[in-house]
């Protein structure tokens, strides 16, 4: 969302909630609605871009906080791995990572503190440490007046991401590795899009690789040529897909940690909806409808600067407020050359419910594969059961046939060889389960 009066963007994801956060202070408790009126309450701990949408007509309703718990098999990755992986002295990659969080204690005093907590974020157990996929990404865009709705002149959606990760891998085979010889961190699918009609059918395609000298690979589909382009790196801060979000900005930091000179400003008590009540979201009302409305609550956060090492880079730096608990961003305020404020974003939702929701999906899997398992056994039991009492019957009808017919008699003679030929075929059959 783009703070200039001119335009704005809201995003989307299905089950999600954008996050715009505000630390909290004594003066700020469970049930307070804060607006315009309040501002003043939190001036001093929320973020020049929360300020500025709250004076606009966003309002927050803050909450119990709930706590995020991470998987079982990530925190037991990262009770077992953690002690073996280290920061590579240039910061750009991290050495003997297996699984799980590779540094799950961050000392603030440390130099290479911010460092540690971005290569946590990057490996962070949520949305999936396998693959995910999200849904539906509605995106508005239009003119701003902030005295009466926002004038929507497009809207745009695009049906799905999806995501499969090759390393740290820890609920599907192969794990926590899976093999490849370029090395990759993850292919990531963007599309396709749903609407507008012009755009119908755009998609783009990009393949991030572990290393960090290792740039992007991002291919775009443009349906109305029926061709493929490829995405330079340098574009990596502009729009895309003719919105004003550009790719380093999904999930509130989407690029490779080594492009970034990061610095730890502090560590803050702040606002943010992890546990959104919303889905749709639900726009604020008159002129603030360029946002949401919904519950945040109190998060403690990492506070990071981070400034592109990338040529042609659009924004001077981004101030990312991280999660503590899940590692997920809250929320994050851009900054131009000039290192005025020019967009405020950030992806956040209801991620301890989705984690749980995971760990019944793996449960109720493993339960169906054990119940097909079982009943294939069963299956095999009364089959050759059945065979059996039937090959026995046979048995024993085949040699009352026999003694019916008067010896010497040919017919009596063929009789007499097919019980032999009954048992090695239930001798047979006894070898099939």
């Amino acid at each position: 969302m783009r703070k200039p009066a001119l335009r704005s963007v809201g995003a989307l994801l299905a089950g999600a909630c954008l996050a715009l956060a505000a630390p909290a202070n004594a003066q700020v408790k469970t049930g307070d609605t804060i607006g315009k009126a309040e501002v003043d309450k939190v001036k001093d701990l929320v973020s020049p871009g929360v300020a500025f949408f709250i004076k606009k007509g966003m309002t927050i309703k803050v909450v119990d906080p709930t706590p995020i718990p991470w998987p079982k098999a990530y925190k037991e990755a990262t009770e077992k791995f953690s002690a073996q992986v280290k920061l590579a002295s240039d910061g750009v990659s991290i050495d003997n990572y297996t699984a799980g969080m590779p540094f799950p204690t961050v000392d603030a005093n440390d130099a290479k503190a911010a460092l540690k907590i971005m290569w946590n974020y990057e490996y962070r157990p949520y949305p999936g440490t396998d693959d995910f996929v999200e849904f539906d990404f509605p995106v508005f865009s239009g003119g701003l007046s902030y005295d009466r709705p926002m004038n929507t002149e497009r809207q745009m959606l695009l049906g799905e991401v999806r995501r499969l990760y090759f390393n740290g891998r820890l609920v599907n085979d192969p794990k926590p590795l899976m093999p490849s010889k370029d090395e990759y961190r993850f292919k990531e699918l963007l599309g396709p899009v749903v609407a507008p009609f012009d755009l119908k059918g755009l998609g783009a395609l990009s393949f991030r690789y572990r290393s960090a000298a290792h740039q992007d690979d991002t291919w775009l589909y443009l349906p109305t040529l029926r061709r493929v382009r490829r995405l330079s790196t340098t574009q990596r801060s502009d729009a895309l897909f003719g919105q004003d979000t550009d790719p380093d900005s999904y999930w509130g930091y989407n690029g490779h940690i080594a492009w970034q000179e990061w610095k730890l400003l502090g560590e803050k008590e702040m606002l943010a909806v992890f546990h959104g009540a919303d889905f749709p979201m639900k726009r604020c009302e008159g002129g603030a409808d360029f946002t949401f409305c919904d519950n945040w609550e109190k998060r403690k956060m990492y506070v990071i600067e981070g400034k592109s090492k990338l040529p042609q880079y659009a924004y001077g730096k981004r101030v990312l407020f991280i999660d503590k608990e899940s590692k997920v961003v809250g929320y994050s305020n851009i900054y131009d050359q000039r290192g005025e404020l020019i967009a405020i974003e950030g992806i956040a939702r209801d991620v301890s419910q989705h984690i749980i929701a995971r760990e019944r999906l793996r449960e109720l899997t493993t339960r169906i594969t054990q119940a097909q398992e079982e009943e294939r056994r069963r299956l095999a039991r009364d089959l050759h059961d059945d065979v059996g009492q039937a090959l026995t019957i046979m048995k024993m009808r085949l040699r009352m046939a026999e003694n019916a017919i008067p010896a010497g008699e040919p017919a009596r003679e063929k009789l007499k060889a097919l019980p032999f030929r009954v048992r090695a075929q239930d001798v047979a059959c006894g070898q099939c389960d």
